[in-house]
């Protein structure tokens, strides 16, 4: 009796071992591509294509739609880091630099690659090579006191005159909101203020209401340029689990479960959705039409950042990891840019 008592306790371990093995296997995340066919590598061919991104979502709209084809669900596979550029606003900040929130989105501005880090310092880059050709240093007030939404900037917003003023400084303007509400305007080509905007190229919002301390009322999101703006509603077309619990679950394990989201996507004109923004530190590529998962990429910055848009003569996607303080993860100031090779 005892014996058979003993037969039967070890069938039902093997049985919950043998389950469990099976939930793992068949939750387990890995790189999609690498369950694909391979990619041809045959060299990417040069072609016209609209590499433009000018808003902070992509146009006025804020579709953040980009209409670059080049990249497909055939070939996104191929994908490779191209550059990376690290602001060194952690280090330069010094004890502040932990709170700053890296979120902007970049634009493409007088053939520049422009955005601001969460101390309102704009950057302009070379897009193919990551480069740097200029900053604008606002000099954002620090202290005394830490501000109730940190330190952040969520990206730049663009303008340009008619084509009379083409050529003329400050023809082609970028707008920063900065923490401690200041409005600039800057020129777009070299990054000095546009003198005949506000007072030397800034505007101070007053405080709205008495009351208000200044570390009560701030500016992290993009400014608008005013245009038309439509909006449409559908039907649900697909709805998949987005991020897997490597960085969250005992032991490293990657269950296909999903995490907190904390950016948004990047739709091109090829059938992708490019997303990052996610617990596992991964940057995907969905297939716009199904949302199968069609490649997913690490990069050499462990933190959740935002997926943003192609603007090089060679198709290219960035992500930028900036982490986010109120989650308690690491924050971080690099822009990671992957292109077809």
């Amino acid at each position: 009796m005892r014996r058979k008592t003993s037969r039967v306790t070890l069938a039902a371990v093997l049985s919950v071992l043998t389950g469990l093995a099976a939930f793992v296997l068949s939750n387990r995340y890995g790189p999609p591509q690498e369950r694909r066919p391979a990619a041809s590598e045959d060299p990417v061919a040069s072609i016209a294509d609209d590499l433009s991104w000018a808003a902070y979502g992509s146009d006025p709209g804020m579709t953040r739609h980009s209409r670059i084809a080049q990249i497909t669900p055939e070939n996104v596979g191929r994908l490779r880091m191209a550059w990376t550029y690290r602001t060194g606003e952690v280090e330069r900040r010094g004890r502040w630099g932990k709170w700053g929130k890296f979120q902007a989105t970049p634009i493409v501005a007088a053939g520049h690659l422009v955005f601001c880090t969460p101390f309102g310092r704009v950057v302009a880059l070379d897009p193919a090579s990551g480069r740097e050709r200029w900053i604008h240093e606002p000099a954002v007030a620090l202290g005394p006191r830490l501000p109730g939404e940190r330190f952040g900037c969520r990206g730049l917003a663009r303008w340009r005159a008619n084509d009379e003023a083409n050529g003329k400084p400050c023809a082609e303007r970028l707008f920063l909101a900065t923490t401690d509400r200041r409005l600039l305007a800057l020129d777009a080509q070299e990054g000095t203020p546009c003198p005949g905007f506000g007072n030397g190229g800034e505007v101070r919002v007053p405080l709205e209401r008495d009351g208000l301390g200044e570390d009560e009322l701030q500016f992290t999101s993009a400014p608008a340029v005013v245009g038309d703006v439509v909006v449409e509603h559908g039907r649900l077309a697909w709805e998949v689990p987005l991020g897997n619990t490597r960085e969250l679950a005992p032991f490293g394990m990657a269950f296909r479960f999903g995490t907190p989201g904390f950016g948004g996507p990047v739709v091109t004109a090829g059938g992708l959705v490019f997303i990052a923004a996610t617990m596992d530190n991964l940057l995907r590529a969905f297939d716009a039409r199904t949302g199968e998962e069609l490649w997913a990429r690490r990069t050499s910055v462990w933190r959740p950042g935002h997926a943003d848009d192609l603007c090089d003569r060679r198709p290219a996607i960035r992500r930028r990891g900036g982490g986010h303080p109120s989650i308690g993860n690491e924050v971080g100031d690099a822009l990671v840019a992957f292109a077809l090779r």
